[in-house]
């Protein structure tokens, strides 16, 4: 009875290892894939785009999703923080909490249509023309 018991935890376990070996193999290949496309996308992209254009798009890109993120995260996750941790146990409480939160969605979406329309707006115009630097 213990040797079945033995033979029945040793296949068990062959399984489990199974499994584990075929998740990393997995996530690993995927991981190694994203980087590939993503080094060949840069590649790409460097050598298509103008030199004096190259990093103002970036810096603009970056200053419009962290202004974004600030404008329509930061009251969200403050006002879940400065509540109650009892109200967590509650179910109707909780469900109110979480309804909050999740109209950070939409509001994302919202404030950051404006703050796109409004960067494009007022986008510093190119020295050699009339266009505009992207």
């Amino acid at each position: 009875m213990a040797d079945s018991q033995a033979t029945e935890t040793g296949g068990g376990q062959s399984k489990i290892l199974g499994s584990v070996k075929s998740g990393f193999v997995a996530l690993f290949s995927l991981q190694l894939l994203s980087r590939a496309l993503t080094f060949g996308l840069n590649v790409a992209i460097a050598r298509t785009v103008d030199r004096n254009a190259y990093g103002v798009g970036s810096v603009q890109l970056q200053l419009i999703c962290d202004t974004i993120l600030v404008l329509s995260r930061e009251g969200f996750r403050d006002a879940c923080q400065r509540s109650d941790p009892g109200d967590w146990a509650d179910p109707r409480k909780r469900s109110k909490l979480l309804n909050v939160a999740w109209l950070s969605i939409p509001l994302a979406a919202t404030v950051g249509g404006i703050v796109f329309l409004v960067s494009g707006f007022f986008s510093e115009k190119n020295p050699e023309g009339n266009e505009q630097v992207e």
